[in-house]
């Protein structure tokens, strides 16, 4: 079955990102794909998807005032135990976009000295550290505190901290807490999943925005327009009278105005009713699309309490003339001196497409370096009814470097077209080659 190939492709002039992000250093037992999204959480269930991961390292073992660590005080026996006034926390109600903190007291009621090691949260939202110290001698009290950003949640969320110390008995601890995420304004949709489209699409979409209430809480201490901007929302567009609203934390709520990433996206406020807090946002493409990934947002600035700033992902896979049969090829394993073969097979809507030209770009190995190319991999082209098919057939080398079990071969296939839109298609391989000598 044929599909869109999700290749990086190079244009006469520039380099544009064509669907698959492939990582280079193709390990022996496959290849890694780098995926990232940029979704916001509207739902109690999307939410246990939005969140990344973080740590905070500390360094361990710590030197003590006396220059020895705290893993040779402890080898007399002394044994240190890390206890919580509590392990759980629930901030109840809060509203979107707002930053919450929490401190979770301990003690070490232990005989040793307890060293934090690490602190490690289930969340890229949160901002953890330890105080006042690293190192806590037996009796003596700290703290870890916390910093949630409510962001990109609605709905219920829980989270954990988990702390790592050189205690024995209990050498890994886990802290939780709750919240309830409330929208001020909530957006259906939250983001713009468009999938596979042509690259001529002009295609208009709405999305709805209502407002539920504006938040009883008052906004952030010292929130200011500069450091809303250091987060990357600074736009010469906006003036300074949009500016003022955006920046008010009273009256009815209402959007002032709308930030496109892209030339290839427009958005604006179609329809507004502040008395009903009904609003439209009609978002349009704009041909013609580049070719691959399509990766952009639309800014809604707003004079919400807590969410002024609030991001729709648009996504889609842009498609051209050419259509591919794979996205990648794998070889597999390549042994004694069978070669083994793969095949692409493009098609077009053009009637006069061909093929230009095929090169290799081998990541070559050490092992590999005094080898040439085509002593590694031979191509050749085959026109069929099902468009124009180019054979790849990888090989052991003859002379196997000495000293060397399996070679790891990966790399690129260079494929030239007449088409504007690929002009250079790189398309992803990879293979292992065995010695059956050793």
């Amino acid at each position: 079955m044929l599909c869109s190939l999700k290749v990086l492709f190079f244009g006469p002039r520039r380099a544009t990102a064509f669907g698959l992000n492939f990582i280079e250093s193709v390990g022996i037992f496959g290849l890694s794909f780098l995926v990232s999204t940029n979704a916001i959480a509207q739902s109690s269930a999307s939410n246990n998807a939005t969140s990344g991961e973080g740590s905070v390292a500390v360094p361990s073992p710590l030197a003590t005032a006396n220059g020895q660590s705290t893993d040779d005080q402890n080898l007399g026996g002394q044994t240190p135990r890390m206890e919580f006034e509590r392990t759980r926390h629930s901030f109840g109600n809060i509203s979107r976009g707002q930053k919450v903190s929490y401190s979770f007291g301990f003690v070490n009621a232990g005989k040793g000295v307890l060293t934090i090691r690490s602190i490690h949260s289930s969340c890229g939202c949160l901002e953890t550290k330890v105080t006042p110290k690293d190192t806590f001698a037996a009796g003596e009290v700290g703290k870890i505190e916390f910093v949630f950003d409510s962001r990109f949640f609605v709905g219920e969320v829980v989270r954990t901290i988990t702390i790592d110390t050189n205690a024995k008995a209990l050498s890994t601890q886990t802290l939780s807490f709750s919240a309830n995420v409330l929208p001020e304004l909530l957006f259906k949709p939250n983001l713009l999943a468009l999938g596979e489209i042509p690259k001529e699409t002009s295609k208009a979409f709405k999305i709805q925005v209502l407002g539920m209430g504006r938040s009883p809480s008052p906004g952030a201490p010292g929130l200011s327009w500069d450091s809303m901007t250091k987060n990357g929302v600074a736009d010469k567009s906006i003036s300074s009278s949009e500016r003022s609203k955006i920046m008010q934390n009273k009256g009815d709520m209402e959007l002032v105005t709308i930030v496109s990433s892209s030339k290839f996206l427009e958005a604006e406020i179609e329809e507004r009713d502040v008395e009903k807090q009904v609003w439209s946002v009609k978002v349009k493409l704009v041909p013609p699309l580049p070719i691959g990934s399509f990766r952009e947002k639309i800014t809604i600035l707003s004079n919400a309490t807590h969410l002024k700033i609030a991001e729709i992902p648009v996504s889609a896979e842009v498609v051209g003339h050419v259509r591919a049969s794979s996205k990648y090829l794998e070889f597999g394993v390549v042994a004694a001196n069978k070669a083994v073969r793969r095949s692409l097979t493009l098609q077009s809507d053009l009637s006069n497409f061909a093929i230009k030209g095929v090169d290799l770009e081998f990541k070559k190995s050490d092992a590999l370096k005094l080898l040439k190319t085509s002593d590694l991999i031979k191509t050749s082209l085959e026109r069929n009814a099902d468009g124009v098919t180019i054979h790849f057939d990888l090989q052991r080398p003859k002379k196997f470097p000495a000293d060397t079990q399996n070679i790891n071969a990966s790399g690129f296939l260079l494929v030239r077209t007449n088409d504007p839109d690929y002009a250079e298609m790189r398309v992803p391989f990879f293979g292992i080659l065995r010695n059956d000598t050793r």
